[in-house]
Protein backbone atom coordinates (compact mmCIF):
# COMPACT_ATOMS: atom_id res chain seq x y z
CA UNK A 1 0.00 0.00 0.00
CA UNK A 2 1.48 3.15 -0.91
CA UNK A 3 1.24 5.78 1.78
CA UNK A 4 1.01 9.73 0.54
CA UNK A 5 5.12 9.70 2.16
CA UNK A 6 6.09 6.96 -0.49
CA UNK A 7 4.24 9.32 -3.67
CA UNK A 8 5.92 12.13 -2.58
CA UNK A 9 8.95 10.55 -2.21
CA UNK A 10 8.79 9.26 -6.08
CA UNK A 11 7.92 12.79 -6.70
CA UNK A 12 10.86 14.12 -5.13
CA UNK A 13 13.20 11.16 -7.42
CA UNK A 14 11.60 12.51 -10.73
CA UNK A 15 12.46 16.36 -9.56
CA UNK A 16 15.95 15.24 -8.44
CA UNK A 17 16.79 13.70 -11.72
CA UNK A 18 15.34 16.76 -14.02
CA UNK A 19 17.31 19.32 -12.17
CA UNK A 20 20.44 17.76 -11.05
CA UNK A 21 20.46 15.82 -14.73
CA UNK A 22 22.77 17.28 -17.62
CA UNK A 23 20.51 19.02 -20.18
CA UNK A 24 22.53 16.84 -22.86
CA UNK A 25 20.42 13.81 -22.70
CA UNK A 26 20.07 12.40 -26.26
CA UNK A 27 15.72 11.90 -27.37
CA UNK A 28 14.62 8.47 -27.14
CA UNK A 29 17.04 6.41 -25.54
CA UNK A 30 16.49 5.94 -21.63
CA UNK A 31 17.38 8.58 -19.34
CA UNK A 32 18.34 6.93 -16.16
CA UNK A 33 19.29 3.41 -14.58
CA UNK A 34 17.35 1.62 -11.96
CA UNK A 35 19.83 0.86 -8.78
CA UNK A 36 17.98 -1.36 -6.31
CA UNK A 37 18.74 -3.82 -3.45
CA UNK A 38 18.21 -4.03 0.43
CA UNK A 39 20.65 -2.76 3.34
CA UNK A 40 21.22 -5.63 5.74
CA UNK A 41 21.41 -5.44 9.50
CA UNK A 42 21.64 -8.77 11.02
CA UNK A 43 18.53 -9.24 11.92
CA UNK A 44 18.04 -5.50 13.28
CA UNK A 45 15.12 -3.47 11.11
CA UNK A 46 16.27 -0.68 8.97
CA UNK A 47 13.57 1.18 10.78
CA UNK A 48 16.20 4.15 11.11
CA UNK A 49 17.92 3.60 8.14
CA UNK A 50 18.83 6.15 5.40
CA UNK A 51 20.08 6.28 2.30
CA UNK A 52 21.34 9.47 0.93
CA UNK A 53 21.82 10.53 -3.23
CA UNK A 54 24.47 13.26 -3.08
CA UNK A 55 25.79 14.36 -6.39
CA UNK A 56 28.89 16.82 -7.15
CA UNK A 57 28.39 17.42 -3.48
CA UNK A 58 25.51 19.77 -4.13
CA UNK A 59 22.72 17.71 -4.79
CA UNK A 60 21.41 15.87 -1.72
CA UNK A 61 18.20 13.48 -1.34
CA UNK A 62 17.68 11.33 1.62
CA UNK A 63 15.61 8.49 0.89
CA UNK A 64 13.96 6.23 4.30
CA UNK A 65 14.75 2.56 3.29
CA UNK A 66 11.24 0.29 3.82
CA UNK A 67 11.01 -1.68 6.76
CA UNK A 68 12.66 -5.13 5.53
CA UNK A 69 15.98 -2.71 4.10
CA UNK A 70 14.70 -2.90 0.23
CA UNK A 71 15.93 0.41 -1.64
CA UNK A 72 14.76 1.62 -5.56
CA UNK A 73 16.16 4.51 -6.81
CA UNK A 74 15.90 6.01 -10.30
CA UNK A 75 19.74 7.86 -11.75
CA UNK A 76 19.80 9.92 -14.71
CA UNK A 77 22.61 8.93 -16.67
CA UNK A 78 25.72 10.59 -17.21
CA UNK A 79 26.60 12.02 -14.00
CA UNK A 80 28.31 10.28 -11.23
CA UNK A 81 26.63 9.49 -7.90
CA UNK A 82 27.49 8.79 -4.15
CA UNK A 83 24.67 6.47 -2.53
CA UNK A 84 25.50 6.85 1.34
CA UNK A 85 23.80 4.23 3.84
CA UNK A 86 23.47 5.13 6.91
CA UNK A 87 22.04 3.66 10.36
CA UNK A 88 22.84 5.22 14.16
CA UNK A 89 25.09 2.87 15.77
CA UNK A 90 26.32 1.25 12.20
CA UNK A 91 29.72 2.03 10.47
CA UNK A 92 28.40 3.97 7.39
CA UNK A 93 29.06 2.97 3.95
CA UNK A 94 29.03 4.79 0.36
CA UNK A 95 28.80 3.60 -3.08
CA UNK A 96 29.77 5.47 -5.88
CA UNK A 97 27.73 4.49 -9.29
CA UNK A 98 28.91 6.19 -12.25
CA UNK A 99 26.40 6.05 -14.65
CA UNK A 100 28.35 7.54 -18.10
CA UNK A 101 28.09 4.83 -20.49
CA UNK A 102 26.14 2.68 -18.73
CA UNK A 103 23.20 2.89 -21.75
CA UNK A 104 25.85 2.96 -24.83
CA UNK A 105 25.21 0.65 -26.53
CA UNK A 106 21.81 -1.64 -26.80
CA UNK A 107 23.43 -4.72 -24.94
CA UNK A 108 24.53 -1.94 -22.62
CA UNK A 109 20.50 -1.10 -21.97
CA UNK A 110 20.06 -4.32 -22.07
CA UNK A 111 22.09 -5.43 -19.01
CA UNK A 112 22.13 -2.07 -17.52
CA UNK A 113 18.84 -0.67 -17.13
CA UNK A 114 18.66 -2.18 -13.16
CA UNK A 115 21.49 -2.61 -11.29
CA UNK A 116 21.26 -4.41 -7.84
CA UNK A 117 23.63 -4.75 -5.23
CA UNK A 118 23.17 -5.31 -1.54
CA UNK A 119 25.07 -3.39 1.48
CA UNK A 120 25.64 -5.15 4.64
CA UNK A 121 26.12 -2.24 7.49
CA UNK A 122 28.30 -3.31 10.81
CA UNK A 123 27.76 -2.46 14.36
CA UNK A 124 29.71 0.51 15.39
CA UNK A 125 32.68 -1.35 17.62
CA UNK A 126 33.83 0.14 20.75
CA UNK A 127 36.75 2.50 19.25
CA UNK A 128 34.34 4.69 16.61
CA UNK A 129 35.89 3.92 13.40
CA UNK A 130 34.63 4.72 9.95
CA UNK A 131 35.48 3.31 6.30
CA UNK A 132 38.59 5.31 4.37
CA UNK A 133 35.96 6.04 1.11
CA UNK A 134 33.67 4.71 -0.66
CA UNK A 135 33.37 0.85 -0.15
CA UNK A 136 32.18 0.47 -3.49
CA UNK A 137 32.45 2.22 -7.02
CA UNK A 138 30.27 0.62 -10.13
CA UNK A 139 31.17 2.71 -13.53
CA UNK A 140 30.26 1.27 -17.20
CA UNK A 141 33.12 0.83 -19.80
CA UNK A 142 33.51 3.35 -22.81
CA UNK A 143 31.91 1.39 -26.09
CA UNK A 144 30.88 -1.50 -24.56
CA UNK A 145 28.72 -0.35 -20.90
CA UNK A 146 29.98 -3.40 -19.21
CA UNK A 147 29.63 -2.90 -15.60
CA UNK A 148 33.10 -2.37 -13.55
CA UNK A 149 33.13 -3.20 -10.03
CA UNK A 150 35.64 -1.98 -7.12
CA UNK A 151 35.78 -3.16 -3.24
CA UNK A 152 37.89 -1.12 -0.72
CA UNK A 153 36.53 -2.32 2.80
CA UNK A 154 39.74 -0.06 4.03
CA UNK A 155 38.77 1.18 8.11
CA UNK A 156 40.26 4.28 10.12
CA UNK A 157 39.52 4.88 13.55
CA UNK A 158 38.12 8.51 14.46
CA UNK A 159 40.43 8.71 17.53
CA UNK A 160 43.50 10.46 16.39
CA UNK A 161 46.54 8.15 17.07
CA UNK A 162 47.13 9.83 21.02
CA UNK A 163 44.01 9.11 21.76
CA UNK A 164 44.07 5.46 21.44
CA UNK A 165 47.62 5.26 22.55
CA UNK A 166 46.38 6.89 26.07
CA UNK A 167 42.82 5.28 25.66
CA UNK A 168 43.16 1.68 24.33
CA UNK A 169 39.79 0.42 23.66
CA UNK A 170 38.12 3.79 23.55
CA UNK A 171 37.96 4.41 27.35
Amino acid sequence: MKTLHHILQGTAVLAFATLCTPAALQAGTPQHIEVRGRVLLDGATAEDAMLTIVMDNACNLPFELQANGRFKVLLPVNSQFTIRFEKPGYIGKDVVVDTHYALCSTAARKANHVVRFDVQLQPMPAVACAYAGPVGSISFIKGSGLMKVRYDRTLTDLLPAWDVALFPGGK
